[in-house]
């Protein structure tokens, strides 16, 4: 499926063949989003909570609802629930402009697992997510709405698998990777998907108007790959092709796309944001310096930092977090040309110090396939700066 994708100036110019001698790990591409595959996909997160949308407000009449929390059963080292509480907002506000009010009555909020189904025991494990409508006026549960997520890239997105594709299945092993994620280690701050894998992630922090340093990585006694920040840390995400031929990667923060907070104008028919991919060319580096809000002008980009959501985008439309643990996860797949030309190129704008900064960058067609490799580091967050 074509979309459109973003990419700061100097990786486009890579992209196309030419070289200006700027430092690859500066730049970033964004492309759209939903990739496409030879075999019909399975519904996604979206689609499934489009449905949950709906049978909410049937359940309410129409009345508006207040969101809580989505938290994980059993499963300690994951943090999806900030990401499906976004989303399912996202499902709400489609169905109606009015269903979010911080006031209502009906209050919605739930949990999710990695599960089997009691229909389907012989099948593997998929994403159990189920949504609860309160009557908060007397504490009555009014219904409950679960739903299943059995696309391998969802399950591995919400679990943080680190992982592979098997070449001569092609499919990804969740459950093995979910026991015993795969994680490789090189240098001291970089991590890949396996031993063979030719993607590495590494996120390096910065303090106030310091340079950055890159974070060191270890692998915990789970096999999770682990980075140490502190608070109020600000980080950036960089991701090294050592492929001969360009990848697009997907990242996700606590299950929020980089892409969630993007300006209405850069959303299609459904409001969901056009783009949704970072397109780094072969043999190459690109840095994602935080949640992606337009293609150009100043402050086009809010950083990521440490201190929780209360100071960042997504604190401010009110999204909580779950729990202790921080989930960077990065999923990378192949491109394809398409026929399209280039539909925006960045300006030469200066990068100002603070939560909104300014990225050079320009958006790009491509068709993307199915996701190969999947990364995923952890931090811990300290106590003080949490806030549900």
């Amino acid at each position: 499926m074509t979309r459109i994708c973003l990419l700061p100036i100097h990786k486009m110019i890579l992209a196309i063949g030419i070289l200006l001698g700027l430092s690859a790990s500066e730049s970033v591409t964004l492309h759209g989003q939903t990739p496409k595959s030879l075999n019909n996909p399975e519904p996604n997160i979206q689609e499934r909570l489009q449905l949950v949308a709906a049978k909410i407000l049937q359940t309410t009449e129409g009345k508006p609802v207040q969101l809580g929390s989505f938290t994980p059963t059993n499963l300690q080292r994951v943090n999806f629930g900030p990401g499906l509480r976004g989303q399912l907002q996202a499902a709400l506000l489609r169905q109606d402009s009015q269903a979010i009010s911080a006031n209502a009555t009906f209050i919605v909020k739930g949990d999710y697992s990695f599960s089997k189904s009691r229909d389907q025991e012989s099948q593997p494990r998929d994403i159990k997510i189920t949504a609860r409508v309160i009557d908060g006026e007397f504490d009555e549960e009014l219904v409950q709405i679960p739903v299943r997520i059995d696309a391998p890239a969802a399950i591995a997105e919400v679990l943080g698998i680190t992982g592979a594709t098997e070449p001569e299945r092609e499919s990804l092993d969740i459950e093995r990777l979910f026991r015993k994620p795969s994680s490789t280690v090189r240098g001291e701050s970089r991590m890949a998907a396996s031993n063979e894998g030719k993607v590495e992630i590494e996120v390096l922090r910065q303090k106030l108007t310091h340079a950055p340093t890159e974070c060191p990585v270890t692998i915990d006694p789970s096999g999770n790959g682990r980075i140490s920040l502190e608070p109020d840390d600000v980080y950036i995400i960089r991701i090294h092709n050592h492929h001969d031929h360009e990848i697009a990667a997907k990242i996700s923060i606590d299950g929020l796309s980089t892409f969630h907070f993007c300006d209405a104008s850069l959303r299609d028919d459904d409001h969901q944001p056009l783009h949704n991919h970072y397109i780094i060319a072969p043999n190459s580096s690109s840095d994602v310096m935080g949640w992606f809000i337009r293609v150009d002008g100043s402050g086009n980009t809010r950083q990521f930092q440490v201190s929780g959501y209360v100071d960042s985008a997504a604190g401010q439309l009110g999204i909580p977090e779950s729990n202790d643990t921080g989930v960077i996860h990065v999923q990378i797949s192949r491109t394809e040309l398409s026929s399209a030309a280039v539909t925006e190129r960045g300006k030469g704008l200066a990068t100002a110090i603070g939560q909104s900064i300014t990225v050079q960058q320009s958006a790009i067609e491509r068709d993307i396939l199915e996701p190969f490799e999947f990364l995923t580091l952890r931090y811990d967050r300290p106590s003080d700066f949490n806030h549900q």
